[in-house]
């Protein structure tokens, strides 16, 4: 390609003159014969070879420099590659990495100060008639100009507006952004990209970000920030241990701490915070490139009030400033209920008598949830008080998230409250032992079409003794590589530790699931099989803590939600089976799936999601008669189990920076102002709007500091202050939730030269050690002039060296 192909015509014409000059000369003229002519001939007939020679010599020479000079002044250049003259203007796009990395601040400021430094100076220098635009790689709270500045003055200012966020850098984005910049702006005709950043490794080994400059089809220039002697330590994580705790107990935090550096840090201290308020510390050691686990003591929670439910409180952690300060804490919201948010349904129920030694089947799981919530379970009487299944009603259930079934022979009637419980929201358990009847469970649930068991029951429990014979040899343990579900991979455990730990468990009878009889699904929703057994009110929602069109949801663009099961999967009964999805109506009843085994393959813990519920089926029992699961330290995994199902009811209030943000409000709430209070406690207004038929929202998109936010609907009315001035009165609704940053973001690895050149080749047109104000290359242009012109010094050296006279 050429910036000034005109030149190319131009030199066309030039070798085509001199052609035509040369073949003129070597015309031939009508011969005439004479004596003295042909004494003449005969003496030169001996150098004619060599005038022709030097003929042909003098045209070539001639024609190369004007070809040369031709496509010199053309100025030549790689497709992809933008043509630069020193003299034009040109159309530079700037991208500037405001992630939270560039905060990492020395003497002479931060690595984004030094970056908007360079980037300033870079647009001074550039000619006259140049343009710019300028694209904040981490995003920013105001619209960037996607087009060019008029003025270099203009885009100098927009530089220096561009704010550090506490976000990873989305690269691909940018350099879309800077592609479709260069569209819109199609003058001037040079472009060049220059992107300002420390290249981090995390975003900078991405992927994606290859294959999207090789969609940009041109070279880009990379201008590295970075600090000298790079050290920094943050907290990665922030969590309670038990995901969740009740007003009566301590709280048992959990903190992640991550350092990378040359040199360890020793004794830095850690600082929980509860709403504020010192509550622990921990002096820790941090090794380089090394994330600690520390834990906090038992700390009392404060005093909240005495409403049933849910209340969030604030933890945050903190470690001493360094370099890199936005990343020194972490705060998170953590629930806080009542009272234990499950009901125990078993065969003995509220007639348990302690006197008499006589428990239910769900006995040993309540004593272990109660010792997780810290109670002392050897002094308390009643650790968690179960029922019986005829016992249940809504009013029971209404604040439940949980409802834990287990050896109850079977469910009559209940089945149906059941099923609507589940579809409405909450999650069963539904486990073997005791008494239970697997053919009474199908009858009641599977074959009256409320599916409330995963999939229909074999009609006989398997006894795993009388079938392979006596002694723990004939018995069943866990397949530990079946064992999928998020409860069995405990944190801080190796594989082998696990696997050791999963195999102490014997079981001995068990209950199989009827997979042939799973492809014939229940023909009736759950919600209208219930209400043809309870009173049509029924079709109401009545779970208290499914309060959507009451109170706000916080919704995402990454929602939470389990990981789908992969074609092939063998946990995947509906790619083994061919089951179908049950359900009309958008109350949808999801293929079940199976996340834990037994040796024998049979299955031991199996899931389906039901309208927004769970049912789960556990295919053995909690005591004693059926297992030794509970005499084992495996038994853990009952308590995360039951733990995880609640917290997946539990309302979304810890995201990342990175999220975009929506938030669904209820129609009453749509006439109403809207605020969110930032966690530096400045106010910003947010607009209501329809996001869809009959739903309301605001829309926030990504927060640009972590910490805790808190979102205010107020109706309008003022009231007066002095000075004449309005307030707006006290809001009407308020919901709180917690930003924090990608941690990936404060592990200080970056990519050298040598690894951006071996990942991006050709691409990238300067790297490290070269100033980015320094002109692109010029192209071959002066190579070719300044060989056109020895071309003609040859020709004229040629045509001044002294010939031989030769005499006749």
């Amino acid at each position: 390609m050429f910036a000034a192909p005109w030149f190319l015509l131009g030199g066309v014409i030039a070798v085509a003159g001199l052609t035509a000059v040369h073949l003129m000369h070597r015309r031939r003229y009508r011969v005439v014969r004479w004596a003295a002519m042909e004494f003449l001939l005969h003496a030169v007939r001996r150098s004619r070879r060599m005038l022709q020679l030097r003929d042909l010599l003098l045209l070539l020479m001639r024609g190369a420099f004007l070809i040369l000079f031709a496509l010199g002044m053309a100025r030549p250049y790689r497709p992809g590659q933008t043509a630069f003259d020193p003299a034009a203007g040109v159309h530079a796009v700037l991208i500037v990495d405001n992630s939270l990395s560039m905060g990492y601040g020395e003497l002479d400021g931060s690595l984004l100060d030094d970056a908007k430094r360079q980037a300033e100076a870079f647009l001074r220098g550039l000619p006259g008639g140049s343009r710019a635009t300028v694209i904040a790689a981490a995003g920013s709270p105001r619209e960037w100009l996607l087009g060019a500045y008029p003025e270099i003055d203009d885009a100098a200012a927009a530089l220096r507006e561009i704010p550090a966020v506490d976000r990873t850098p989305n690269l691909v984005q940018a350099l879309e952004h800077a592609a479709e910049a260069g569209r819109r702006v199609p003058s001037p005709a040079t472009k060049r990209i220059i992107v300002f950043s420390d290249c981090q490794r995390t975003n900078w080994g991405d992927q994606g970000l290859r294959s999207a400059v090789r969609r940009l089809g041109r070279t880009f220039e990379v201008r590295t920030i970075r600090p000298s002697a790079p050290s920094n330590a943050w907290v990665q994580a922030l969590y309670l241990r038990d995901r969740f705790c009740t007003r009566r107990d301590a709280a048992v935090f959990v903190a992640q701490i991550g350092f990378s550096g040359s040199r360890p840090r020793q004794g830095v201290q850690v600082e929980l915070l509860i709403d504020g308020v010192p509550a622990a510390s921990q002096v820790v050691d941090l090794q380089p490139n090394q994330v600690r686990e520390v834990l906090f003591p038992p700390v009392p929670l404060p005093e909240t009030s005495a409403a049933e439910g849910v209340e969030w409180i604030t933890a945050r952690a903190v470690l001493p400033p360094d370099a890199l300060a936005a990343d020194d804490s972490r705060t998170v919201l953590v629930p806080v209920f009542s009272q234990f948010p499950a009901i125990f349904v078993d065969q003995v129920g509220q007639d348990e008598d302690f006197a008499e030694e006589r428990f239910g089947e769900t006995y040993l799981l309540r004593r272990l949830l109660a010792a997780s919530e810290g109670e002392d379970s050897a002094t308390m009487d009643r650790p968690l008080t179960a029922v019986t299944m005829d016992r249940l009603s809504r009013e029971l259930l209404a604040e439940a998230r949980l409802v834990v079934v287990a050896g109850v022979r079977a469910p009559g009637k209940a089945a149906a409250l059941l099923a609507e419980y589940a579809s409405l929201g909450g999650n069963v358990l539904i486990a073997a032992g005791g008494e239970f009847d697997p053919a009474a469970w199908t009858r009641d649930t599977w074959e009256a079409g409320l599916p409330v068991l995963p999939t229909p029951l074999q009609p006989v429990p398997f006894d795993a003794r009388s079938a392979n014979g006596a002694g723990l040899e004939g018995v069943l343990q866990w397949d530990a590589a079946s064992l999928q579900d998020e409860c069995f991979r405990i944190e801080g455990m190796t594989g082998e530790e696990l696997s050791t730990l999963y195999h102490t468990p014997y079981f001995f009878q068990i209950v199989e699931p009827d997979l042939d009889a799973a492809r014939v699904v229940p023909s009736a929703n759950p919600i209208t099989a219930a209400s043809n057994a309870i009173p049509p009110a029924s079709i109401e929602p009545w779970l208290n803590w499914r309060n959507e069109q009451r109170t706000p949801t916080l919704a995402t663009s990454a929602p939470r939600s389990p990981a789908a099961t992969e074609p092939g999967d063998a946990g995947s009964l509906a790619v083994q089976h061919g089951i179908p999805r049950v359900g009309d109506e958008g109350e949808v009843a999801s293929a079940p799936r199976i996340t834990a085994r037994f040796t024998n393959g049979s299955p031991f813990l199996i899931e389906r999601q039901l309208g927004r519920g769970k049912v789960l089926f556990l295919a053995s029992g909690i005591a004693r008669e059926w297992n030794t699961l509970a005499a084992t330290p495996a038994v853990v995994v009952l308590d995360r189990l039951c733990r995880r199902l609640i917290e997946e009811t539990l309302d979304r209030r810890n995201v990342s920076t990175n999220d975009s943000l929506t938030v669904l409000i209820p129609a009453a709430f749509r006439g109403d102002l809207c605020r969110m209070i930032k966690p530096d406690g400045t106010p910003e207004p947010l607009a209501v709007s329809a996001l869809g038929p009959r739903q309301w929202g605001v829309e926030i998109g990504a927060l640009p500091r972590q910490g805790e936010y808190r979102l205010q609907w107020l109706d309008g009315a003022t009231a007066p202050q002095a000075g004449g001035r309005a307030a707006l009165a006290t809001p009407r609704a308020e919901m709180r939730f917690a930003a924090g940053s990608p941690a990936e973001e404060s592990d200080l690895q970056y990519l050298d030269q040598a690894a951006l050149q071996e990942a991006f080749g050709k691409a990238i047109a300067s790297v490290t050690g070269e100033p980015a104000d320094r002109p692109q290359s010029p192209g071959p242009w002066r190579y070719l002039i300044l060989a056109g012109v020895l071309f003609l010094m040859a020709e004229s050296l040629f045509l001044a060296f002294p010939r031989r006279e030769e005499r006749p």
